[in-house]
């Protein structure tokens, strides 16, 4: 019975080293041995934004370009330049935009799960502007070319939109306490101000400029696009030069 016991005792621990995956004599193979010391991985250098957008990895070889088509009836920069001119020509986007306004952006109004999409239209497009002489968002929804509806939004702050940067870095540059960013880089985007902080509610841009490669902005302004002004600016180690 005692050798019946051992013997059961040695079959199942034999099973169990096989279990295990240790090598073993006859399979001839041995765990990789792991090398001294931890590769590192090589390092990447990204061109410069005034270079190329986006970034790219330089000293890149073997590119190919991979040709593409548009897909039908793909929403395109020149429609939307279409649509932009021919909303600003219809009486009740001119009123809520007032004298003074930027553009922000467009983009296609997918259509509800009720009504599907008809493949013989185009999808409506929604146009977002900001009207600085009303301090107020504005959105035109277009059904082709025509004006479908006009929605003024209330303490909305949509993303900052690429004219609106230009003209709030064009702004910044002319400050006499930023004399020395003109060959810096710049970019901004939208910051909204607490209640008591001056241009509570306008529309304000926080401007950053760096040195070129440089992992950190240097200076920055607040630019208040509602009243054309700057409101405080400098090196970034001042009172507000976090980005909020």
């Amino acid at each position: 019975m005692e050798r019946r016991l051992s013997g059961r005792v040695l079959l199942l621990l034999s099973m169990l080293v096989g279990a295990t995956g240790c090598p073993s004599k006859e399979s001839g193979r041995s765990q990789p041995a792991l090398p001294d010391k931890v590769p590192e991985p090589p390092a990447i250098e990204f061109s410069r934004t005034g270079d190329e957008w986006p970034p790219r990895p330089q000293g890149r070889t073997n590119e190919t370009t991979v040709p593409t088509t548009a897909r039908p009836g793909a929403f395109t920069e020149a429609m939307e330049a279409s649509l932009r001119t021919a909303a600003l020509q219809d009486a009740r986007v001119r009123t809520a935009l007032g004298e003074r306004f930027g553009y922000v952006a467009a983009a296609e109004v997918e259509p509800d799960k009720e009504r599907p999409p008809n493949s013989a239209t185009a999808l409506p497009v929604r146009l977002t502007f900001f009207s600085y002489a009303n301090n107020v968002a504005v959105e035109v929804l277009m059904s082709g070319r025509a004006v479908e509806n006009v929605n003024p939004r209330e303490g909305y702050q949509p993303p900052a939109g690429a004219e609106e940067m230009e003209a709030a870095i064009a702004l910044a540059r002319r400050d006499d306490r930023l004399r020395g960013v003109q060959r810096m880089d710049a970019t901004a985007i939208v910051t909204e101000r607490q209640k008591g902080q001056p241009s509570y509610g306008h529309r304000v841009l926080h401007v950053s400029f760096s040195v070129p490669g440089a992992d950190a902005p240097g200076y920055y302004a607040l630019v208040d696009l509602t009243d054309q002004k700057i409101v405080t600016a400098g090196p970034v180690g001042g009172p507000e030069g976090g980005i909020r």
